[in-house]
C-alpha cells in the first residue's frame, strides 16, 4: 500500500551554494533559492559542477508567449559605452543581472539591474573576454543555474563552452577547452540556444538563413553534438540574428536585420524545428532597424531586443495569454505563471500548495424572477439577486462539488427554496426580509445529495 513519506530538501541562496560547495549524498536533493534551481546529489561531485534537474512533462504545457501583441515599454538601455557593434543579449532568472555581447570589444559585459528586468536601472559591473576563442563573438547562452555559459563565434564557426566557478559572475569564467564546430552547416552562425535538459543545442546564422538543429549525446557538452536538421526561414529573414524558444519548445522566435522583427513559428512538435510553420512578425524598426537578438523573461511577460544601429537593449510588454495542459501530464515540479486552463479529469496526489494572489472568480447569474436553475458551469462562487418568490433548480449531485451563492434580497420581502437540498435540522432557511441585504449559501455534495449551510442579514 502506499506510504506517505515526509522528505526535506536542502535549501539556500545561490551565494551560499556557491561559497560553501557541498557534496550531496547519492540522491539527496538541494534547492538554490535564488535562480529556482533543483540538484540531485551523486555523494561524489560539488555543488557547483552539478547539473540542475529539470522536470519537464510529455505533451504538457502548449505556452504561446503572445509576441504579436507586445508594446514597447519605452523603456532602454545603451551599452555603447563598453560596446558598439552589439550582437546578443541574456539575463539571469531573477532579472538582476544583464549580459551584452559584441564584436568589437569580443567580451561579454555584466550588468546590475537595481529593479529586476528593468534594463534603464542597468549599471556596468565587469567583463569577460573571449577574443582567446574567437574574434568576432555573435551569439552567447548561459544554462539556468548561471554555472555554464556558451559563445558562438562566426571567426571559426564554432561554439565554445566555458565554466564560471560563482554563478551569473562573469569575472570567474574560464573556458573549458570543449567547442563544436558548425562549418558544415552554417558558415556565419550567430545565436546559440539550448533545450532546458542540454540534449539539443540550436543555432541560426545569416549564410544558409537556417535553424539548426543538433544532439548532444551529452547533456551541456557541446563536443558530443551531432548535426540532427535544419529548417530554412529564408522566406522571412534573409538576414538571420537572433533565435529564441518560448518555455515549452512550441515557439519559436527568429529575428534579423532584412525583415526588422521577431518572426514567430509554432512547432507542432515541441523542439522539433521540422514541425516549425510561420505566423506572423513583429516589427522593432520603430525601435532598431538592426535588430540582433531576442531576450524572453521566464515568465512570457517581457520580451527584450538588442539593436545595432543604437547598440541598446529594448524593453517590451507581451500581454498574458492562456496556458493549456493538453494530454497526460506527470511533473515533479509544475511552475505556472501564466493563466491556467485544464481539460479533463485531473487528479493530483499529496498536494502541498502555496498560493500567492489568488482569487475565486466571481459570476452574477443575474435576476431570479419565480424560477432558477443554477449550473456548475457558472464557477464556485455565484450571485444573484431576488426579484421575486423563487424556487432554485440544483444541479446534479457530483460527489465533491461545492459552491457558495450571495443571495441579495433585493426590494425585500421575498422568499426562496432550493430543490433535493438537505439543510441542518431538516429545515430550510427563512431569507432575510429586509431589502438590500445578502445571504450567503454554502453548498457541497457527497454524490447523492447537496448538503446546505447558510449565514444571513449582510447589511
Amino acid at each position: 500500500m502506499p506510504v506517505n513519506t515526509n522528505i526535506q530538501i536542502r535549501k539556500g541562496t545561490a551565494t551560499q551554494w556557491s561559497s560553501t560547495n557541498p557534496v550531496l549524498g547519492s540522491g539527496e536533493p538541494g534547492f538554490d533559492t535564488t535562480n529556482k534551481i533543483l540538484k540531485i546529489g551523486n555523494g561524489s561531485t560539488s555543488w557547483n559542477s552539478l547539473l540542475s534537474t529539470s522536470f519537464v512533462a510529455d505533451n504538457a504545457i502548449f505556452s504561446n508567449v503572445n509576441v504579436l501583441g507586445a508594446t514597447y515599454d519605452s523603456v532602454s538601455f545603451s551599452v555603447a559605452g563598453q560596446e558598439t557593434n552589439t550582437t546578443d543579449v541574456f539575463f539571469s532568472p531573477d532579472g538582476l543581472k544583464m549580459y551584452a555581447l559584441g564584436t568589437v570589444s569580443d567580451n561579454v559585459n555584466e550588468y546590475n539591474l537595481s529593479t529586476p528586468w528593468v534594463v534603464s536601472s542597468a549599471a556596468y559591473s565587469t567583463a569577460f573576454s573571449v577574443l582567446p576563442q574567437d574574434t568576432t563573438a555573435v551569439g552567447m547562452f548561459f544554462r539556468a543555474d548561471g554555472v555554464k555559459m556558451y559563445i558562438s563565434g562566426a571567426t571559426n564557426d564554432t561554439v565554445f563552452q566555458y565554466t564560471l566557478s560563482t554563478p551569473w559572475s562573469v569575472a570567474t569564467a574560464s573556458y573549458d577547452s570543449i567547442s563544436f564546430s558548425v562549418t558544415t552547416q552554417e558558415l556565419t552562425p550567430h545565436s546559440v540556444f539550448f533545450k532546458p535538459n542540454g540534449l539539443s543545442m540550436y543555432i541560426v546564422g545569416s549564410n544558409s538563413d537556417n535553424v539548426v538543429q543538433y544532439t548532444l549525446s551529452t547533456a551541456w557538452n557541446v563536443s558530443s553534438a551531432t548535426y540532427l536538421q535544419s529548417f530554412s526561414i529564408s522566406s522571412q529573414e534573409n538576414e538571420s540574428r537572433g533565435l529564441w524558444f518560448v518555455g515549452d519548445g512550441s515557439r519559436m522566435l527568429v529575428c534579423g536585420t532584412g525583415s526588422d522583427g521577431v518572426n514567430v513559428y509554432n512547432l507542432s512538435t515541441p523542439w522539433d524545428i521540422s514541425t516549425a510553420t510561420f505566423v506572423n512578425m513583429f516589427s522593432v524598426s520603430d525601435q532598431d532597424i538592426l535588430p540582433q537578438a531576442i531576450y524572453i523573461k521566464p515568465d512570457g511577460t517581457k520580451m527584450y531586443i538588442i539593436g545595432n544601429t543604437n547598440d541598446t537593449v529594448y524593453q517590451y510588454t507581451v500581454p498574458s495569454i492562456d496556458i493549456q495542459l493538453t494530454g497526460q501530464t506527470s511533473a515533479a515540479a509544475l511552475d505556472v505563471q501564466q493563466d491556467l486552463k485544464v481539460y479533463g479529469k485531473t487528479t493530483v496526489a499529496n498536494l502541498t500548495a502555496s498560493l500567492e494572489n489568488y482569487t475565486e472568480k466571481v459570476v452574477p447569474i443575474g435576476n431570479s424572477s419565480t424560477t432558477k436553475t443554477i449550473s456548475l458551469t457558472n464557477g464556485n462562487v455565484q450571485t444573484c439577486t431576488l426579484t421575486g418568490n423563487c424556487v432554485f433548480t440544483m444541479p446534479t449531485a457530483v460527489a465533491g462539488k461545492s459552491f457558495l451563492l450571495f443571495l441579495y434580497t433585493g426590494a425585500g420581502s421575498f422568499t426562496a427554496s432550493f430543490t433535493s437540498v438537505k439543510f441542518p435540522g431538516g429545515s430550510a432557511p427563512t431569507i432575510s426580509t429586509t431589502a438590500s441585504r445578502t445571504d450567503l449559501l454554502s453548498f457541497v455534495s457527497d454524490g447523492t445529495s447537496w448538503y446546505g449551510s447558510y449565514v444571513q442579514n449582510y447589511s
